[in-house]
């Protein structure tokens, strides 16, 4: 290089004659710019010398006949009509693209967004999520999110999947769909917005995975473990995250409020400390047969223990003198206890490229066991004036199953058709160990509940162009619910629904960054348990919350038209 004194390696030598230029023979420099040629006849010749971005050189060489003729430097002059600026190539981490009811983010092989990140570390940069570590993950203009791991929607709680997706590489994503009009294959409000993660299958065969280990220190000192392995051998194929969490939270306030008319003021100072561990792991099996079936099983498990506890210390004096009037001291202990337990198993069978056949089968068992004392004092003599213990023990059955068949009509139309139900069993029992005062208040309480459902749905999908898409689907759901309240009074609630429910969904692509859609749901949705249940639960000895076993579930017309600009 005439301008740098650089060796050019890569640059192209042929060897030609001097009168009519044939080509004789030719060679390239080796990285330090020396390159050797044979002369193949006594003729005059010359040699062509080019290299990308210099203009081309001609060396004549000598008609002499030598054993070895040395060259020397050849240097070579860049050639400034072709010279470009500074390019820098780059690429996308992802890339996006809109379907009739989803926006669909595919992540491009190994980038610096999923180099040494988790799932949940990519969901920050993923269009209409909001991901936040105490409150959680959520989508933009949807009241709630459901999360679904390869189409299954999981049964782990919103801090487990948070904890799960912690857990695992962000190179396992295939892809992250974001479903912001549910259908009617989806059994969820159509307020839910509905999160499908897609996982990679082992490319390399083995054992790959992952360990960490984090501690800090606040008040207390936290520590959080996880563990991640993947094994992949011909067929088969198993994903395990387990993840261990021993935190300990502490908080003291002090306030004192006026009373300038009066002359008088209130003091408070409180306290709270809430130690809790929590045990969570998923194993996740898929055997492929052969090329058109594939069996899998999923197995969740969960274990939580917590003891909060907070007390409070209320001083009321006289401003002016500061005399105590009164003292009144609360104290309040918790110990909670939350075991879950969640099996799947799925089978899908592909009869051809163009259709495929889909079957799931979930069970759940739920189990919490609460005890909660409250105490209050007053005055300065330390008896105990009012307080009350109660237990709270709730469990849970839930079997779910599903089978879908899609076949694939032409390029871009599709149906849907599909069939699921659930069992939900839930026997729960509050007692009260001790009532201080008010016992006449105080009562035990039973009310096991029951809730039955099936339901068929279709949905037909359609791109009409380039620019619109389609799908309108239609779902018919029967329920039937049963509530038997068995002390302290015996009483029977039985219910049953029936009803259709059509939904509608239209996308339009003015531009190939700009997307707009229209879409219309209607649902029922039932109450949760604790909105049924009619036992009185205290949280003082003079404040109590109840339920309404007599609620009927509402019906929603809800229709959204929203935009998204990816820019």
């Amino acid at each position: 290089d005439m301008t740098n004194g650089a060796p050019i390696d890569g640059a192209f030598i042929a060897m030609l004659t001097k009168l009519d230029q044939t080509f004789i023979t030719s060679t390239y420099t080796e990285n330090n710019g020396y390159f050797s040629i044979n002369r193949m006849t006594n003729d005059s010749l010359f040699l062509s010398v080019r290299a990308i971005g210099y203009k081309d050189t001609i060396i004549t060489l000598p008609f002499i006949q030598v054993a070895e003729l040395k060259l020397g430097d050849i240097p070579l002059r860049n050639d400034t009509n072709i010279l470009l600026d500074e390019v820098v190539v780059t690429a996308k981490p992802y890339t996006l693209r809109k379907s009739t009811d989803r926006i669909i983010m595919s992540l491009t092989g190994k980038n610096e967004l999923v180099k040494n990140n988790s799932i949940l570390g990519v969901l920050r940069y993923s269009p209409m999520l909001k991901v936040d570590e105490v409150q959680g993950i959520s989508m933009i203009g949807k009241k709630n999110i459901a999360i679904y791991i390869n189409g299954r929607k999981t049964t782990m709680s919103s801090s487990e999947v948070q904890n799960y997706l912690n857990s695992i590489s962000a190179s396992n994503v295939k892809s992250i769909e974001l479903i912001t009009n549910p259908g009617s294959q989806f059994d969820i409000s159509a307020k839910t917005g509905i999160l499908n993660i897609n996982l990679r299958k082992n490319e390399d065969e083995g054992l790959k995975g992952f360990a960490s280990a984090q501690m800090w220190q606040t008040h207390y000192n936290k520590q959080i473990a996880s563990l991640n392995l993947n094994y992949a051998k011909s067929n088969f194929s198993m994903r395990t995250a387990f993840t261990a969490r021993n935190l300990a939270d502490w908080s003291k306030s002090e306030d004192a409020i006026c009373f300038p008319l009066t002359n008088l003021v209130t003091e408070r100072n409180s306290m709270s400390k809430n130690r809790r561990q929590l045990y969570q792991g998923n194993v996740d099996l898929s055997v492929a047969m052969n090329k058109k079936q594939t069996f899998g099983a999923v197995l969740d498990f969960s274990l939580w223990d917590g003891t909060p506890r907070m007390s409070s210390i209320s001083r009321y004096k006289d401003l002016g003198t500061e005399n105590t009037d009164s003292i009144l001291w609360n104290n309040t202990k918790s110990n909670m206890n939350t075991g879950r337990l969640a099996i799947n198993l799925n089978y899908m069978i592909k009869f051809d490229s163009k259709s495929s056949l889909a079957i799931d089968a979930d069970y759940q068992h739920y189990r919490q066991r609460q005890r909660e004392s409250f105490e209050s004092y007053r005055d300065l003599d330390g008896d105990i004036s009012d307080g009350y213990t109660q237990r709270a023990l709730q469990d849970n059955d839930l079997l779910m199953s599903k089978a879908e068949y899609i076949v694939q009509l032409k390029k871009d139309q599709k149906i849907t058709l599909g069939v699921n139900g659930y069992s939900s069993i839930s026997p729960n029992k509050n007692e009260y160990e001790k009532q201080y005062v008010l016992s006449s208040l105080y009562s035990d309480n039973q009310f096991d509940y029951k809730e039955r459902s099936v339901a068929g749905y279709m949905s037909y999908e359609d791109k009409w162009s380039e620019r619109i898409s389609a799908s309108i689907g239609l779902r018919y759901e029967h329920t039937f619910v049963k509530g038997h309240l068995k002390y302290p009074q015996e009483e029977q609630f039985v219910k049953k629904y029936s009803d259709w429910y059509p939904s509608l969904s239209i996308t339009y692509i003015p531009v190939q960054q700009l997307y707009f859609w229209y879409s219309f749901t209607t649902q029922n949705t039932y109450p949760m348990y604790e909105y049924l249940n009619p036992y009185k639960k205290y949280q003082t000895t003079t404040s109590y919350s109840t339920g309404n076993p007599y609620l009927r579930p509402s019906s929603t017309y809800y229709q959204e038209l929203g935009s998204y600009i990816n820019n």
